[in-house]
C-alpha cells in the first residue's frame, strides 16, 4: 500500500522568489517522490546567484526549457506563457497518475493575462484544468483555516455574491470537503460581513436577508455551521480556542488581514473541491527582493508538508 504521497511543485515566476524558496525547502529531509516542473536553466541559476545548493538526490527535475535566459525581475510577456506550461506539464502528469498532489510555486497575474491567458489566478487555472466548477480557495495555517466566499473582486462586486444560496453552496463545499479529510463533523463558522453582524439590521440587512437563513437551513440538514459571527469575534476566538476547523469569510482581505498578520510564514493556499490536493505558498513573486537571497521558505515549506499530509488524510478516509 502506497504510503509517501508523490508531489509536483511548479517552479513559479522565473524572475521572483519561487526558485529560491523552493531550493531551501528541499534541502529538508521529506519523505516521498518530489518532481519539479519547472527550466533547470532557471533553477540552476538562481541557485549560481544565491549560492544555493540543489539538492539532486531529493528530487527529480522535469526540465521544461522555455526561459533562453535567465533573469531577475518581473518579464511579464516571458513568464506568463513559462509559468503556464510549468502547470499544463503538472497537469499532463496528474493525468497519467504520476504525482498524487500538486504545489504551485507563485505566479504573477498580470504575466498571465499580458501573455494572452485569462484566469484570475492558480485556482481558476487548476478548477478549469480538472473540470471541476464548485470549488474554492481556502488559506490554511497555525492558527486558522479560512475558506473564502470570493477571491480576487473588487469590494463592491464581492458584495453582490453575499447571496443566501451562495453562503449555503459554499458551506456545503467546506462541509463536504472537510470531511473527506477525516472530519466527521467539521465544525464551520461563518463570518459576519457588517459591524456587530449587523446589530439586528441597525448597519446592514445582509445577515438577516441572506446569510441567518443560509446558515439555519444548513444547521437543520445537519451540518455544524455557527453565524453569521462578528469578524472581529471569530477570528480572535479561532486565534485562541480550538472552536472550530474552519471559518468561512465573506470577502478576499477579511480573510487575508488575520492570516497574514498571524501565519505569514506557517500558512498555504488550498483549493478545495479538486480530486487531488493542490496548495501554494501564501505569498507572490516578490520581485522586490528576488535574488537577493533573503525570501523566508516558511510558506513553501508548509505548502509541502500540508500537501502531504492532507493528501494521506484523504487515503485514511478513502476519498
Amino acid at each position: 500500500m502506497q504510503t509517501h504521497p508523490r508531489i509536483g511543485i511548479t517552479l513559479g515566476d522565473p524572475g521572483g522568489i519561487g526558485p529560491e524558496v523552493l531550493l531551501k525547502a528541499l534541502v529538508r529531509d521529506t519523505s516521498g517522490e518530489i518532481r519539479v516542473f519547472g527550466s533547470g536553466r532557471v533553477l540552476d541559476y538562481h541557485a549560481r546567484l544565491l549560492n544555493l545548493a540543489i539538492p539532486t538526490d531529493r528530487f527529480r527535475q522535469i526540465d521544461i526549457d522555455n526561459v533562453a535566459t535567465p533573469y531577475i525581475g518581473a518579464k511579464p510577456e516571458e513568464s506568463g506563457k513559462a509559468t503556464i506550461e510549468y502547470l499544463e506539464e503538472a497537469f499532463r502528469a496528474l493525468r497519467k497518475d504520476e504525482i498524487d498532489c500538486l504545489v504551485t510555486g507563485p505566479i504573477q497575474k498580470e504575466a498571465w493575462h499580458r501573455a494572452g491567458y485569462h484566469y484570475a489566478g492558480q485556482t481558476e487555472f487548476c478548477a478549469a484544468q480538472a473540470g471541476v466548477k464548485d470549488y474554492c480557495m481556502l488559506m490554511a495555517g497555525a492558527h486558522f483555516r479560512i475558506a473564502l466566499l470570493s477571491t480576487h473582486l473588487s469590494l463592491t462586486d464581492a458584495l453582490q455574491r453575499i447571496r443566501r444560496d451562495t453562503v449555503s453552496e459554499r458551506i456545503r463545499l467546506i462541509d463536504r470537503e472537510f470531511r473527506k479529510l477525516g472530519f466527521p463533523h467539521p465544525r464551520i463558522a461563518c463570518a459576519a460581513l457588517n459591524p456587530h453582524a449587523g446589530e439586528s439590521g441597525a448597519f446592514g440587512s445582509e445577515e438577516q436577508k441572506e446569510i441567518e437563513p443560509a446558515v439555519r437551513e444548513l444547521r437543520e440538514s445537519g451540518i455544524l455551521v455557527d453565524g453569521p459571527i462578528a469578524p472581529e469575534v471569530v477570528f480572535r476566538v479561532a486565534a485562541s480556542q480550538d472552536k472550530w476547523d474552519v471559518i468561512l469569510a465573506l470577502f478576499h482581505d477579511q480573510a487575508m488581514i488575520p492570516l497574514k498578520l498571524l501565519d505569514f510564514e506557517t500558512s498555504a493556499n488550498v483549493t478545495l473541491g479538486l480530486p487531488f490536493i493542490r496548495t501554494s505558498p501564501d505569498h507572490g513573486t516578490a520581485f522586490d527582493i528576488a535574488g537577493k537571497g533573503i525570501a523566508n521558505p516558511g510558506s513553501m515549506i508548509y505548502a509541502i508538508d500540508l500537501a502531504t499530509d492532507w493528501t494521506r488524510k484523504r487515503w485514511e478516509a478513502g476519498s
